[in-house]
């Protein structure tokens, strides 16, 4: 595991990009999720070719992730995630890495069972190599526990990067709405 992530600027005047790395810790706090949406946004919106066979292939991959994960197939679900996948959840640390994301899935899918997940307002942008999907969600879960259903709504971004032909999660980012009054 590096101890820095991949910042990439784009130039739009001469079509470049600049890669340098900044310290993990400077993505920390409230504004990583910011971060994750306008670099990943950025480099998507500069590309000047976005086929609907790509979109298409995007929304399958993620349609078969949510499949999996809403059926608690945890060997599938890994599948959908790279090496070096981060997830930045709004209330704990920050989770980098196949093993430790496994872990915190595991967890989440011996402690409570899906009800119930409805999707809005998602777009999806694509190029031959990295794909970003954005919208709201919400989840209902049962916990096992006592059988209480819990209800949020999140504000999500995913990051997908393309891999010997095939869809991985890279990133998955997000942060829970206020409910509705």
């Amino acid at each position: 595991m590096s101890s820095s992530a991949a910042w990439i600027r784009f130039d739009h005047t001469t079509a470049t990009a600049r890669t340098r790395h900044v310290p993990r810790e400077r993505l920390a706090g409230p504004w990583r999720l910011a971060a994750v949406v306008l670099v990943a946004a950025g480099a998507l919106l500069s590309s000047p070719v976005r086929g609907e066979t790509r979109i298409e292939s995007v929304n399958a991959f993620i349609n078969h992730y949510r499949k999996v994960a809403r059926a608690r197939d945890l060997p599938a679900t890994v599948a959908c995630f790279l090496n070096d996948i981060s997830l930045f959840p709004p209330d704990g640390p920050t989770v980098f890495g196949k093993a430790a994301v496994t872990a915190l899935y595991e967890e989440f899918f011996k402690s409570s069972d899906s009800v119930d997940n409805k999707f809005a307002e998602e777009r999806t942008f694509a190029d031959d190599t990295v794909a970003v999907r954005q919208g709201i969600s919400t989840y209902r879960e049962r916990l096992l526990a006592d059988g209480r259903i819990h209800t949020f709504r999140t504000r999500f971004v995913m990051v997908l990067v393309r891999e010997r032909g095939a869809w991985q999660l890279a990133t998955y980012a997000w942060q829970e709405l206020k409910p509705d009054k």
